[in-house]
């Protein structure tokens, strides 16, 4: 009687070994996810634990995010700099605990975007970006 209760067991405890087999501990969120949280946050103009808890992952990633969703004739207005340097703020905040990706805690795309910020706007603007860069450089441990 008591090996019948036991295969049950037994039987879910194999099945969710062998779906936890699919996921690699070097995935992060998928870019879909990533992209639609930079979507959402550009929208709504508010952003909830949930999309920070995504950038937080993401990296160098948020960066290509941001670059796909919003188109370049808007990337410059000072609100939408705003939210874009939040976010990269929010993706470079513990790159070395929280990034899961190796290949996203190198800041390349985010520079690029910063260094493209910064040539096509003006005013006090530019020092937050260069805030930004300083801040996403230092996380990364990148000293130049």
């Amino acid at each position: 009687m008591k090996r019948t209760s036991f295969v049950p067991l037994l039987i879910f405890f194999g099945s969710l070994l062998v779906g936890c087999q699919d996921r690699s501990v070097d995935e992060g969120p998928p870019f879909t996810n990533v992209k639609s949280s930079v979507q959402s946050v550009l929208t709504t103009h508010l952003y909830t634990g949930w999309d920070q808890k995504i950038w937080n992952r993401s990296g160098d990633m948020v960066a290509i995010a941001i670059v796909e969703t919003i188109p370049d004739e808007q990337i410059t207005s000072p609100a939408i700099v705003s939210q874009v340097l939040g976010m990269l703020r929010s993706a470079w905040a513990c790159p070395s605990r929280c990034i899961i990706s190796p290949s996203n805690r190198q800041p390349t795309e985010t520079i690029s975007l910063l260094d493209h910020l910064h040539a096509n706007t003006t005013g006090p603007i530019q020092s937050e970006i260069d805030s930004t860069r300083i801040f996403v450089l230092e996380q990364a441990q990148i000293v130049e």
